[in-house]
């Protein structure tokens, strides 16, 4: 069959066609748009969650902030809702709300950390390390050394080169020494001037000298040896207080003139040894007292013959000292 008699047999155009295509042209385009709202609504919830999941992730920048106050108008510190400082001396924060450093220089700081809120909180100083978990605690850096003691809750403690501690509150107060020798000199004249056990103010000074060699010649060391030196003819060793001096004069010249008479004071008074106590004697023959002069004069006929008799004349009359000293010998001008 032909076209043309084929059109002969289609049917009459229905009147209502023309709106029935506009109708399903109509629902075709929403639906479309339908379906693209769809597909810009869930991209854009994705691409919500994806930046809430990176908020969430992001690590939290760090920061950095000095505190100080004087000790009589303490400073409280709110550093986040869970951690509470309150500052009485110098140091610095560094780290974020949940994770943070605090490098104590000087004075007291106390520490409230909210319990249960997963913050990481250390305190440090050359003394040791403070580490806590939810807690209220409290730390003095002074002359001593570091001093925590804990209020309520738990911290770990370790003091350079020892092992960790533990330490629950309410508890008594624990004491890192300091590490310099430098410091540990300004402990040894904190405790001696607080009248502590002279036994403890030994050992800082034992330990401070341990740090250097024999024959260092800082200024620090011969500091330490003349407060060992005095402190240890207080405890009844006059050699070893004499071996100090020793050392002091044969390296420092700061204070040699004081520690020649201190120990040919205690070598012929503590030790009653005129071999020791001649080198200081002639170290100060030219000084205004003639007692050292003398007495390195009788200490050296006494070093030659002890049973001699000492005749020599002196016109200038002996000092107290020159006299206390015959008399702690057992003998007379």
């Amino acid at each position: 069959m032909d076209a043309k008699r084929a059109l002969r047999y289609l049917p009459d155009p229905d009147p209502r066609g023309n709106r029935r295509i506009l109708r399903r042209l109509a629902r075709s385009r929403a639906e479309r748009r339908h379906r693209w709202t769809q597909r810009l609504t869930i991209s854009a919830l994705a691409l919500a969650a994806v930046a809430l999941t990176g908020l969430l992730l992001w690590p939290e920048p760090p920061r950095t902030l000095p505190v100080a106050a004087a000790a009589s108008v303490p400073e409280r510190v709110l550093w986040s809702d869970q951690v509470d400082l309150t500052v009485a001396g110098s140091g610095r924060v560094t780290g974020t709300d949940r994770n943070l450093v605090v490098d104590w220089q000087l004075g007291e700081l106390t520490v409230r950390v909210a319990p249960e809120s997963g913050v990481q909180l250390a305190v440090h100083a050359d003394e040791g390390r403070i580490e806590v978990a939810g807690t209220h605690f409290t730390v003095v850096r002074d002359a001593l050394g570091l001093t925590t003691q804990v209020a309520k809750g738990s911290v770990r403690v370790a003091c350079t080169g020892e092992d960790e501690q533990i330490l629950s509150g309410p508890s008594g107060a624990l004491t890192c020494l300091p590490q310099s020798p430098a410091r540990l000199l300004g402990r040894a004249d904190a405790l001696e001037e607080a009248k502590a056990d002279p036994e403890l103010v030994r050992d800082t000074l034992d330990r401070a000298l341990a740090s250097f060699t024999p024959d260092a010649d800082n200024p620090v060391r011969g500091e330490l040896l003349v407060r060992r030196m005095r402190l240890l003819s207080t405890l009844g060793a006059p050699g070893a207080a004499l071996d100090d001096a020793e050392a002091y004069v044969a390296q420092f010249d700061a204070r040699v003139d004081e520690v020649h008479r201190f120990a040919a004071d205690l070598a012929i008074l503590g030790a009653r040894d005129c071999r020791r106590a001649l080198p200081h004697l002639e170290a100060l023959r030219a000084d205004p007292d003639p007692a050292f002069r003398f007495m390195a004069a009788r200490c050296r006929l006494r070093m030659e013959d002890p049973e001699a008799v000492f005749t020599a004349q002196f016109r200038e009359p002996l000092s107290e000292l020159g006299l206390r000293w015959l008399e702690t010998l057992g003998e007379h001008r």
